[in-house]
């Protein structure tokens, strides 16, 4: 029998892929016409529809509220003490019902509040929330996310800055003292500036319609006892110092008195 000759092994070498290859199409062709199947759509996880949401008869602890300011807010004109009034954005809707409808009335608490001082020295205010009293007669405790409210800086400001008053420095004489009473910018909010608030309890729908306001439950006290793993040493005496007698006063003479 005659041994093949290399023409005749590449030949057959190119008919074996041209066989791979047309297999391979067969079946992706069969692949794809499977997934073109109308079965094959239920095989695709279904997407929630936006707008479609369920409503929650629970409003979640620590969801946020947008309030508008009726009065500005000041680093220069505030004072401790003062009462901020401002008014819900968008009504509380818990469940399909308005809790509390838009514009609401609401305060926030000035806590402390600082001037812009000499030094570039930037002024501040220090805010909370006061409780949101809800119009069916229910108050909802509110929490301040952001209370400290003052000029914010970034890192390419100070630096620019920093180097017009070293450039300034050099070239005017007496910059430096200028500088160094400059004032800084005073923090001002404006009136209808949107502050944000978060609620400090749940707000729960109940079956028979009734709002109930449920603040968190108190973390659980602590039921073991440290263990002292050292006997405290007696600090009323030095050890080996002699022991103090009793004292001996003389008793009081009441004679000469009388």
């Amino acid at each position: 029998m005659p041994l093949p000759t290399p023409r005749t092994s590449w030949n057959d070498a190119r008919v074996n892929a041209l066989r791979c290859a047309g297999a391979s199409l067969c079946a992706l062709a069969l692949l794809l016409s499977l997934s073109a199947r109308p079965g094959a759509a239920s095989v695709t996880p279904p997407v929630a529809a936006a707008g479609r949401t369920p409503a929650s008869n629970r409003l979640p602890f620590n969801s946020s509220l947008l309030f508008v300011l009726d009065a500005p807010i000041s680093s220069a004109a505030s004072h401790p003490g003062e009462l901020v009034p401002v008014h819900l954005k968008d009504p509380l809707v818990v469940g399909g019902r308005t809790v509390a409808p838009a514009g609401t009335p609401g305060a926030i608490a000035i806590l402390h509040a600082q001037g812009a001082q000499s030094g570039d020295v930037y002024g501040y205010v220090d805010i909370y929330f006061e409780p949101l009293h809800l119009p069916g007669g229910g108050v909802l405790p509110l929490s301040t996310p952001t209370s400290h409210l003052t000029v914010r800086v970034s890192v390419g400001h100070t630096s620019t800055v920093a180097l017009e008053d070293e450039v300034e420095n050099i070239l005017i004489p007496g910059h430096s003292l200028f500088a160094m009473f400059r004032r800084g910018r005073n923090f001002v909010l404006g009136r209808g500036a949107v502050v944000r608030a978060r609620t400090a309890a749940t707000v729960d729908l109940l079956g028979s319609g009734i709002v109930a306001v449920a603040t968190p439950a108190p973390l659980p006290a602590a039921r073991w006892t440290p263990r002292v793993e050292f006997s405290p040493l007696p600090f009323d005496a030095v050890p080996g110092a002699p022991t103090a007698g009793p004292s001996k006063r003389p008793s009081a003479d009441y004679s000469v008195l009388q």
